[in-house]
Order: structure tokens, then C-alpha cells, then sequence
């Protein structure tokens, strides 16, 4: 059926006001394509909504919710998404509404000492944020794997490692991870 016509199907229009049904489920159905369709209904008024919180950002209901609020603070977006049902452009927003960003993120002194001293993995789950991301910050702050593989060629770091002092102390003395200490260990064969 042409775009031109299509609005005259009622069933069509009943669909774009069912916000239980999926966009691609009706453009699928009806044989129109996924854009115009989500555009008609944003046209319409009646976006799919697939979480039981649909509205509440733009009313600002969800800032009554203190923890909500709390995780939208402290977690991961997916996390919040996964605990609380909202949508990640959403929580992004709740984030963005807070001033929660991850510039202001980056810019912190305990991002700039984890990125330092603690392994990347652990640093992403702690922030939030992606392997890249920490791995930019780390080249930045000069914490790079070359740094790592120079260690491994000094004696008095090797000394270090086999001495039975606690890894979080070495890597803070070397400028490596704990992480770090702890598989030159392994390599050293020290328990």
C-alpha cells in the first residue's frame, strides 16, 4: 500500500495508538517501513512503551523516588535499567538531569587514582564506563603496559614482588597495578 493511502487503512491507525505493539511488529504488518512509522507515532502522541514508567521522566515523578535517585547516581546505566525498567536514553537523561556526566566523571580525583593504580576492568565497573574510555585515560596519566614490561626486567621490582609484601603496597610503590604484582607472582612461582 503507498504511504499516501496508508492512513486511510483504520487498522493501521487503531495500531499506531496500540502502545503494547512494537513499531517494527506494525511496519512489518502493514508493509511500511520502520521510520515512518515511528514517526507517525510520534505524530499520534503514542510512542511504544514497553516499560511500566513510561512518562515518568518528563513529569519528573522519578525525582520522588530517592532510590532511584540514589542509583541513578551511583550505578551503571545498565545496572539501573535492569533494577528499575527504564529505557537507556532515559536514564541517561535522569543522569544528565542530576549533573551526573562523564566528563564530570573523568575529571575526578578518585577516577584519575583508580586509572592509576587499580586494573582497567575493575576501574570500567567502578565508573561506568567503557575499556577504551580507560584505557585513553590510562595512556594519558602514563600508565601503560611499557611501564609494565620495564618492571618486569628490573631486579629490585622482582625483589619486591618475592619479598611477601602486601601487592596493593608494591604496585602503589611502582606506579603498577596490584593486579599486576599479583601475575608476576604467579610467573615467579611466589606464594
Amino acid at each position: 500500500m503507498p504511504r499516501s493511502s496508508i492512513l486511510n487503512n483504520p487498522g493501521f491507525r487503531i495500531a499506531l495508538l496500540d502502545t503494547t505493539q512494537k513499531t517494527s511488529v506494525i511496519a512489518l504488518k502493514y508493509h511500511v517501513s520502520y521510520s515512518y512509522t515511528r514517526t507517525m507515532r510520534r505524530q499520534y502522541g503514542r510512542p511504544y512503551a514497553p516499560t511500566a514508567h513510561y512518562g515518568d521522566f518528563t513529569s519528573g515523578r522519578w525525582l520522588e523516588n530517592k532510590a532511584l535517585v540514589r542509583d541513578v547516581k551511583t550505578l551503571r546505566v545498565k545496572e539501573v535499567m535492569a533494577k528499575h525498567g527504564y529505557c537507556m536514553n532515559t536514564v541517561v537523561d535522569m543522569r544528565r538531569h542530576l549533573g551526573v556526566t562523564k566528563h564530570k566523571v573523568l575529571r575526578s580525583k578518585e577516577f584519575r587514582d583508580a586509572v592509576k593504580t587499580r586494573p582497567l576492568a575493575e576501574v570500567a565497573a567502578m565508573f561506568g564506563l567503557g575499556h577504551t574510555v580507560i584505557a585513553k585515560h590510562r595512556r594519558k596519566y602514563h600508565v601503560a603496559r611499557i611501564v609494565s614490561r620495564a618492571l618486569r626486567n628490573n631486579p629490585t621490582f622482582i625483589d619486591d614482588v618475592q619479598s611477601g609484601r602486601r601487592a596493593k603496597d608494591i604496585a602503589g610503590q611502582w606506579g603498577c597495578t596490584a593486579a599486576y604484582v599479583r601475575m608476576m607472582r604467579k610467573e615467579l612461582g611466589v606464594k
